[in-house]
């Protein structure tokens, strides 16, 4: 890797600075991957230019001194570096794995900013100023930290996906019966319950006021639905109970429609009909 110039160091030993310079980065990051090297190699050559720009009136040794520190800090960095490959291919293993149930576009768009902010960190951690080297145990218990972080965010994902996709596939299902279930008074929250308890492939097929049947001869009670999303530690039954319409008022409802399920089944002219006939049903 070519060194930069230090455009902001004007001696006539400079040339000499950028020869050891570059000889400490050919011998410590030749087997750095580049486009970790690069970042590293910026970062410490402004360091050392500002170090060099501060001394260089004072005496060589200084500046040698400070050439000294950006060799060691080299040395350190070059102790762990050849672990980021390895860290980068555990991650898109772990990513594989998270993901694998994502369709590829999707996986993609989750995965692809995650790993770039991963191989940041990486970087900030192979090469942290915090005034002393740290040491490779140091290094690889803080990447594995950032992997573990790096992993947890990918499963919350995943999980949120897969919840999501299920909401809307279970929300299709319905879809065809939600004018049923509104007739029938099934309202938000007991439409969301039933949503929770459909199985895969399962769909509605019957919807009565106070039960519904699925395609898998599966018939479940109003008291069912509402019970299933009932949390543990909502113990009131009375407040429980007031977010849904009264049994008396759906009793009611389901009278009216079987009346009205009747009338429909009439023949128009039966009523006419009906009004016609006499005492002992005897047309007059």
């Amino acid at each position: 890797m070519k060194f930069p110039k230090l455009d902001n160091v004007k001696a006539d030993s400079q040339p000499e600075w950028e020869q050891i310079a570059a000889r400490s980065i050919a011998q410590f990051l030749r087997d750095t991957p580049s486009e970790v090297a690069e970042i590293i190699v910026a970062r410490r050559v402004a360091i050392l230019e500002g170090e060099l720009a501060r001394i260089v009136q004072l005496c060589n040794s200084e500046a040698r001194g400070a050439l000294k520190e950006f060799d060691e800090a080299l040395r350190n960095t070059a102790a762990v570096t050849h672990l980021f490959p390895h860290w980068m291919e555990v991650a898109e293993q772990r990513a594989d794995i998270r993901l694998r149930d994502i369709p590829e576009a999707d996986a993609i768009a989750i995965r692809t900013p995650r790993l770039q902010a991963l191989k940041r960190e990486f970087i900030e951690i192979l090469d942290s100023d915090n005034g002393r080297p740290a040491t490779q145990a140091e290094v690889t218990a803080a990447a594995t930290a950032a992997l573990d972080r790096f992993d947890r965010d990918l499963l919350a994902c995943a999980v949120k996906y897969h919840a999501d996709a299920q909401r809307a596939a279970t929300d299709q299902r319905i879809e065809s019966r939600r004018n049923e279930l509104t007739r029938c008074g099934w309202n938000v929250i007991e439409v969301e319950h039933i949503c929770g308890m459909l199985a895969p492939g399962e769909k509605l097929q019957t919807v009565a006021v106070f039960h519904v049947e699925t395609n898998r001869s599966r018939c479940v009670s109003r008291d069912e639905v509402r019970a299933w999303g009932r949390p543990l530690s909502w113990t009131n039954d009375s407040t429980w109970q007031s977010q849904f319409t009264p049994n008396a008022v759906l009793r009611e409802l389901e009278a009216d429609l079987a009346e009205a399920k009747r009338a429909a089944a009439r023949p128009p002219w039966a009523d006419n009909f009906n009004r016609d006939l006499g005492p002992r049903g005897i047309r007059a």
